[in-house]
């Protein structure tokens, strides 16, 4: 997997100058390509140092997005997806399933909506659930039925 940063000149009606836009050019592998756009423009009136604080923030992105990917290809959540509402995430992939497994997700949906304090999000993201509360849901579907 490689990532480049790329500019693309962008025509401009009545301007003699060029207007450039930076991309980033992900290829995920020889035929699929992506191409994500950052929303930084150069353009023809920016100092030097614009030009660069710009391009620097570019690369900045780049970075976090080269870390993304190898973070996804090893099978790692991203910072993002940690600070995600789980019982949301968990309601949204109950409805997705069919027949018993639904049935089971549902269940379990009803379990922790119970185990969650009203008024106090406990289980409102991931880190919070890995560190302290999957512990305690456990020991409590253990020791009490709900």
């Amino acid at each position: 997997m490689k990532v480049y940063l790329r500019k693309r000149q962008i025509t401009s009606k009545g301007s003699s100058k060029p207007r450039y836009t930076l991309y980033l050019d992900i290829y995920y592998s020889k035929r699929k390509r992506k191409r994500e756009f950052l929303g930084l423009y150069l353009e023809p009136n920016d100092t030097k140092d614009t030009r660069l604080e710009k391009i620097r923030l570019a690369e900045d992105y780049k970075a976090k997005r080269l870390l993304e990917l190898a973070n996804e290809e090893l099978g790692l959540p991203s910072k993002e997806k940690m600070e995600r509402d789980f019982i949301k995430y968990f309601e949204d992939e109950m409805h997705k399933r069919e027949g018993n497994s639904q049935t089971a997700w549902r269940n379990t949906y009803i379990h922790l909506s119970k185990f969650q304090p009203r008024g106090i999000a406990l289980i409102q993201r991931f880190t919070n659930l890995v560190k302290m509360i999957l512990p305690l849901y456990t020991y409590c579907c253990i020791t009490k039925p709900m």
